[in-house]
């Protein structure tokens, strides 16, 4: 492992991609070894560059919609309290996207609730929690204004924003009159509007808690308000 390990900060250091250092062990007959890029796997295929900067490969770019680093798409809509949100007004600080499943389950109504506990505390540190749904505008009014939330929740009613968010199951119908997202999703947003690092849930539970988003901030905030 240490040789391995010595062979992945030499890739770091002359700038070469995994892909192409994997190539080079397969042409030296290696490849009956362990794979370079299953060594480090930070969840996907990457590649390094001189500076550090984790590049995902072309293959990941097949999985998702969106990558760290990419433009955020624009968010503009209606807060179920009636107030306009729009996501490029943001620049400058950096935003949570907390696209939730629905408020007719208990999971997201106690998620909402429990994340909007830690609203004043990320003002504090430069950033804004955001909530967004897919459908159920009139029961998330009630639900807002009962919770007293400080949090904004936005009504993504065609879909239109979890599509290019790659949300899971967008649209996905509860009934008749209630449509919503299958599972939520959560985005960081940097102050320079692009994607920081995202979560996208196949389920209803594992996404992050409050405070691992705290933790990135407090890294984010000596660096420009960015990840």
């Amino acid at each position: 492992m240490p040789n391995e390990l010595a062979q992945i900060l030499d890739t770091i250091r002359s700038g070469e991609t995994m892909e192409h250092h994997e190539t080079t062990r397969k042409n030296e007959h290696l490849h009956q070894r362990q794979p370079l890029k299953s060594i480090v796997n930070f969840r996907y295929h990457a590649a390094w560059t001189a500076s550090g900067v984790l590049r995902p490969s072309s293959k990941f770019k097949t999985m998702f919609k969106l990558l760290n680093g990419d433009a955020a798409p624009e968010v503009e809509l209606i807060s179920v309290t009636g107030q306009p949100w729009k996501l490029s007004d943001r620049k400058g600080k950096m935003v949570v996207l907390h696209f939730t499943r629905g408020e007719f389950c208990p999971t997201p109504r106690g998620e909402i609730a429990y994340w909007d506990n830690f609203a004043h505390i990320f003002a504090g540190m430069n950033c804004e929690i955001v909530f967004l749904a897919n459908g159920g505008r009139e029961e998330y009014k009630k639900y807002a204004e009962f919770m007293r939330l400080r949090s904004p929740i936005l009504i993504d009613e065609d879909g239109a924003i979890g599509e290019a968010y790659g949300v899971y199951g967008v649209n996905t119908p509860v009934n008749k009159n209630l449509k919503t997202y299958m599972a939520p999703s959560i985005y960081l947003i940097d102050a320079d509007g692009q994607v920081a690092c995202f979560w996208i849930l196949s389920g209803p539970r594992g996404g992050p808690s409050p405070e691992s988003i705290l933790g990135i901030l407090s890294y984010a905030k000596d660096n420009g308000w960015k990840y």
